[in-house]
């Protein structure tokens, strides 16, 4: 799958490809205090804009990877946590730099241990690539994202927050396309093919 990411004043989301053995092509996007999501040419989900929006896709992102959000949007759903509580609900612990350039870290989602993940980012400190073990009773999961950015953050942030910010995330996403094990990962934040 390959997609792209947009976050600031307005969110977009949007995913084309195999996901399973469904080819897919789905969108999530914001129009002020709208969320719209679902197939581009038959969107089902019109909501309320979630109030913790920009964060749970961006905290979702770094700690779950895109594939997580684009599972939620073929099923859909909106992306998880939005409403808050992202924080408490997926966080990360034994951190690790890895060959200097990543940053390795176990997963544990609503309290228990689910995997291994490492986040490489390029000299400037953006995600390039995510590398993830996901365990499920039925056995693991491996999923590979790999990041480019069609238009890099401020350098010094921004209204939103921060470049690269937590509280508005990417002024323009990258566009992500993941490589991935079983489930073929998304593309996601950056522009990623």
């Amino acid at each position: 799958m390959t997609g792209e990411v947009s976050i600031g004043a307005d969110v977009e989301l949007s995913v084309v490809g195999r996901f399973g053995d469904v080819e897919h092509d789905v969108r999530l996007w914001t129009e002020g205090d709208r969320l719209h999501a679902g197939p581009r040419e038959a969107p089902a989900l019109h909501l309320s804009r979630p109030v913790e929006l920009e964060g749970a896709l961006v905290i979702g992102w770094t700690r779950m990877g895109v594939l997580h959000n684009v599972a939620r949007l073929v099923a859909g759903a909106g992306p998880d946590h939005a409403e808050g509580g992202v924080d408490e609900w997926v966080q990360t612990v034994d951190h690790v730099w890895v060959d200097g350039e990543g940053l390795g870290f176990g997963l544990i989602v609503s309290g228990q241990p689910s995997g291994r993940a490492t986040l490489w980012t390029d000299p400037g400190g953006l995600p390039i690539r995510r590398e993830q073990t996901v365990d499920f009773p039925e056995g693991q999961m491996r999923v590979v994202e790999r990041y480019d950015w069609l238009e890099p953050p401020p350098a010094g942030g921004s209204e939103d927050g921060p470049a690269g910010g937590s509280a508005g995330g990417p002024a323009a996403g990258p566009a992500a396309g993941p490589a991935a094990g079983p489930a073929a990962g998304p593309a996601a934040g950056p522009a990623a093919g």
